[in-house]
């Protein structure tokens, strides 16, 4: 490939900061100079023919004239054998001088492609572009005549500028203009540019020529494409070793926070980010255990999970509350990809820079691939959660069952036997035992009563073929029926609600303990239980009963369960309230940052 040197008005463009200088363009000889060229062949052939017609027209004119003698035909002939010797003269001046230019080119040609070559074996195996830059600046400074020589190269587009300067008076590149400034190409795109400086009066074309610049050009773009497909393979082995490990990772059941974990950090380290995450929305979030012995996930004020790296905390500093940052701090650059299941959006995957560098294709590429890896991290983790929970029903429902073949049959027993105790007349007719064996039976009804319901609260409330409200309502007709407490449920969300399963057995619990509370402590005729919310759910269990001072907070140790379900809740990232005045009766508030679902039950 040649340099842009052919080009004329590329060859005299000056670089920046120096003033124009022209530069001669090279003729058709110069491209290949030959000892006979054309010119020569015409000269050889035409310069003969041409100077012997002359002579013999000037010699018939002559003999033809009236003037014509003897004596003048001897002086004639004396001239013409001047003219002969002239004309040989000056024939061998012009054959010998065109042969000279031909011989002079050739051998600046062969100068040119020997420097070309020490050029080439000089910049021959170096790692990069900028190793060909000073190892080619050092080979053209050691030719005579140049006293300065700087490469400016630009190898690939996005790549920052290299500058080599090599010679025996490199203050001559910022005092004086250069004697030799052309760009280097290879084909149509530049790679740079070349500046030489004389030391004496010969001009640096003379010794760099058009191959010495291809050559140059070449080895540039070859380091270049060389760098780039290093990079590229090595990429692609740190992409494959990273796809490897989430999948191993996965398949081995890591857990769920150090996999995610794992991917952000794989993420953030290969696209060359300051930051990564994931972020797991609300719904997803309680639909997976993120079971690892480290640090629990980061939890937003907006309800969404951050598993991330390099992420600074950020509160806010009204509410206090810990604020997503990918958000709400300045990033100068960032990519995100969304994290899909065949259930619609869990999540998404983030990087982040904080300076201006953008992210390539191959960048969100990349990402898509590392989202796509997330998203089946989240679907096994779901699968294992499924599993988890269908296990426990299936052990609540056995343990349901022993207890009512056992206990509550035992139970049952001995209350019906106290009762009948109660009417024999050793009983009647001392009032202490009559006292203490109806105590022991009104305990037996009770402990009985407690058993049903834990059997119900274990066997019918969270069945998984119904839907929340289904379950509900079914808990709430069987514990009226028990109880004798008139109970209802209510939905006004204004559609059908359905939460991930781990939020729908955690509210499950805390309606039933809070109605064991009213069946236990508030003397109450009539509870409801109603679901409220848009962007959030909530539900609520009423009662009018005889009420109390409800405590400001939620106590840790209590006899009501408050500890308990405000655990659950927590686990939900959820909160609990609680009003009551004695002779009103008592509202437990439970709520959850998960949306009342719209989308049918699949």
């Amino acid at each position: 490939m040649s340099a842009v040197r052919d080009d004329p008005e590329q060859a005299t463009t000056p670089a920046a900061g120096t003033a124009a200088r022209p530069v001669r363009a090279p003729r058709d000889e110069d491209a290949s100079p030959r000892l006979v060229g054309r010119r020569l062949r015409w000269i050889a052939l035409a310069a003969p023919m041409a100077f012997f017609l002359l002579l013999e027209a000037v010699h018939y004119h002559l003999e033809h004239s009236p003037w014509w003698s003897p004596e003048f035909a001897q002086a004639w002939h004396l001239a013409v054998a001047i003219a002969v010797c002239v004309g040989i003269g000056i024939f061998s001046w012009l054959m010998l001088r065109h042969i000279d230019r031909a011989e002079g080119a050739i051998v600046m040609q062969n100068r040119d492609l020997l420097l070309a070559d020490t050029v080439t074996a000089a910049t021959h195996g170096q790692p990069d572009a900028q190793g060909v830059a000073d190892a080619a600046a050092r080979v053209l400074a050691d030719v005579p005549g140049i006293g300065c020589v700087r490469l400016r190269l630009n190898p690939r587009e996005g790549d920052p500028a290299l500058e080599a300067v090599a010679g025996r008076s490199p203050d001559l590149a910022g005092t004086t203009i250069p004697a030799l400034d052309r760009p280097l190409a290879e084909g149509d795109r530049a790679v740079g540019r070349i500046e030489v400086w004389a030391s004496d009066h010969d001009l640096p074309g003379e010794h760099i020529g058009p191959a010495t610049e291809s050559a140059l050009s070449l080895q540039v773009a070859g380091a270049a494409r060389l760098k780039a497909d290093f990079a590229d393979l090595y990429r692609r082995r740190d992409e494959g070793h990273a796809f490897y490990a989430i999948l191993l990772a996965i398949s081995r059941q890591s857990g769920t926070l150090p996999t995610l974990t794992d991917l952000a950090t794989h993420a953030r380290d290969l696209l060359d980010a300051d930051a990564a995450a994931v972020v797991v929305t609300v719904a997803a979030a309680n639909t997976v255990r993120f079971d690892s012995t480290a640090e629990v996930p980061q939890a937003c004020s907006d309800g969404s999970t951050l598993l991330g790296v390099g992420l600074p905390d950020h509160i806010d500093e009204v509410t206090g509350q810990r604020v997503n940052p990918i958000g709400c701090l300045h990033w100068g650059a960032y990519a995100e990809h969304g994290v899909t299941s065949p259930r619609g959006n869990v999540g998404t995957l983030w990087v982040g820079r904080r300076d201006e560098r953008p992210f390539t294709e191959r960048d969100r590429s990349f990402l898509a691939t590392m989202a796509g890896l997330a998203s089946i991290a989240l679907t096994s983790a779901k699968v294992r959660e499924q599993e988890r929970q269908r296990e426990v029903l299936n052990e609540r429902t056995r343990i349901a069952r022993e207890m009512h073949d056992s206990m509550a049959q035992v139970l049952g027993a001995m209350h019906l036997r106290l009762r009948m105790l109660e009417t024999f007349p050793s009983v009647t007719g001392d009032a202490d035992t009559a006292e203490q064996v109806s105590a022991l039976a009104e305990t037996a009804d009770e402990a009985y009563r407690d058993v049903r319901e834990v059997i119900l609260g274990l066997r019918d409330s969270d069945k998984a073929d119904l839907t929340l409200e289904e379950n509900l309502e079914a808990y709430t007709a069987k514990f009226a029926a028990q109880s004798g407490i008139v109970t209802e449920f209510r939905n006004e969300t204004g559609g059908p609600v359905q939460l991930s399963p781990r939020t729908e057995v955690h509210l499950i619990r805390v309606v039933q303990e809070a109605l064991t509370n009213v069946r236990k402590h508030a003397r109450a005729t009539r509870a409801t239980v109603t679901i409220t919310g848009t962007d959030a759910t909530t539900v609520t269990i009423a009662d009018d009963g005889q009420g109390f001072h409800a405590p400001t907070d939620v106590p840790t140790t209590d006899g009501y369960g408050l500890f308990t379900m405000s655990d659950r809740l927590s686990l939900l990232h959820g909160t609990l309230r609680l009003e009551s005045y004695p002779g009103i009766g008592t509202k437990v508030i439970a709520s959850v940052p998960e949306p009342p679902s719209r989308t049918p039950r699949s």
